[in-house]
């Protein structure tokens, strides 16, 4: 149910002095919100120095009503006056009174309004929740009564305060706050309003957070391959190898960070044929093993740890890998020592988003043999990620 509550609270517009016999003495105004009752009230409070000579003051308080007219008259004992004004134009004027009740002096009349200050009321904002493993708008949707251009708004809970960095308003009862991406901070928060006056309300349980604990990459890349030193260098030479395809599936923690961690299984195949070795077409493929003096087809599966640092708001990364993985060797024209044996694995690549969930892959990887007469293979590699 909608709700406005009004009260008021008042703005100095001309401080004045009082005169007394020692000099000039600034009047302080200031105001408070009494909650003691069944609704909030707004008390306008006038302060100023005491002075030594005065027994009591007294206070005149004029409204603006086609002219100024006496409103309230009080004397006090105190060097301040609580009072509870309607909305309206006022000046009010202090006068010092001795022991005796004499006069002293009054000071000049000094002018303030009092204007009305609304109550905001939240009936419910739109997402519950925003999820920072996704790339999307950080839009909140807000809905209330008492909104106004001069409202502040934000989110807060024990730890941090979260502005947005735009507030848009759609209606008199609508109203949109974008947030900067970098900015947001996981945890529950309230989102609080405040309106000008002081008052303002709360409401608890919008959330920042992540959906999930890891991110899954599929990827699928064109993997040439050229033999840097060892066994397949000495028999098909430093040539690059443009036939060679992997596949991997990529986890990685999901959490925002400096570096994130993850694992890797990947899965690669690649054929060296030194009578062809920049053809690709199916009829190459075929040809591979008709006329052809050696023939090398190297299987790769491999574990490997994944280290990955992103960036521009998760648009980018860099991926570090490091693993071994267990290799077969099948080839014509040439016998291996082994056909099946293990190797290691050190990769680095980019990642650069293309559209979501689609990433362009680029980047190298180098596989250590072991075998009783090692080698090394350098595999360039293009290709496609999917984020899920």
């Amino acid at each position: 149910m909608r709700q406005r509550i009004l009260l008021t609270f008042f703005i100095l517009l001309f401080g004045f002095a009082l005169y007394a016999q020692e000099g000039n003495d600034s009047i302080t105004p200031g105001y408070f919100i009494d909650n003691t009752g069944e609704q909030l009230r707004f008390v306008q409070r006038l302060v100023w120095e005491k002075d030594e000579y005065a027994f009591n003051y007294g206070i005149t308080i004029q409204i603006f009503d086609n002219g100024y007219r006496d409103y309230i008259s009080r004397t006090t004992e105190n060097n301040h006056l609580d009072v509870s004004l309607p909305p309206g134009r006022y000046r009010y004027s202090v006068t010092t009174y001795d022991l005796l009740g004499r006069s002293g002096y009054s000071s000049d009349w000094s002018v303030f309004n009092v204007i009305a200050a609304y109550q905001p009321v939240l009936e419910r904002f739109i997402p519950a929740s925003f999820n920072m493993d996704q790339r999307t708008a950080r839009e909140l949707l807000i809905t209330g009564v008492n909104i106004f251009e001069d409202t502040v708004i934000f989110l807060e809970n024990a730890e941090n305060t979260i502005y947005p960095k735009e507030i848009r308003r759609l209606d008199s009862q609508r109203v949109t706050l974008v947030f900067d991406d970098a900015s947001l901070i996981e945890g529950v928060y309230d989102i609080c309003i405040q309106n000008p006056g002081g008052l303002e309300t709360r409401i608890s349980g919008f959330s920042i957070g992540y959906r999930k604990p890891l991110d899954f990459f599929f990827k699928a890349a064109l993997t040439p391959v050229a033999p840097m030193f060892g066994e397949l260098a000495d028999e098909f030479g430093q040539a690059l190898f443009l036939r060679g395809a992997s596949l991997s599936l990529e986890a990685v923690s999901s959490r925002r960070g400096g570096i994130n961690g993850g694992v890797e299984f990947a899965a690669s195949v690649y054929v060296i044929n030194p009578d062809t070795p920049f053809c690709l077409c199916i009829a190459c493929l075929i040809n591979d093993y008709d006329n052809v003096s050696s023939l090398a087809i190297i299987s790769d599966f491999s574990l490997n740890i994944a280290i990955q640092r992103r960036f521009n708001h998760r648009r980018n990364a860099f991926t570090l890998r490091v693993g071994c993985g267990v290799t077969s060797v099948s080839s014509e024209g040439y016998d291996f020592e082994a056909s099946t044996f293990p190797h290691l694995n050190f990769g680095l690549s980019f990642l650069a988003l293309i559209i979501n969930p689609l990433f362009f892959e680029i980047g190298v990887d180098y596989t250590y043999y072991v075998t009783d007469n090692p080698f090394g293979l350098l595999k360039p590699r293009l290709g496609f990620a999917i984020q899920f």
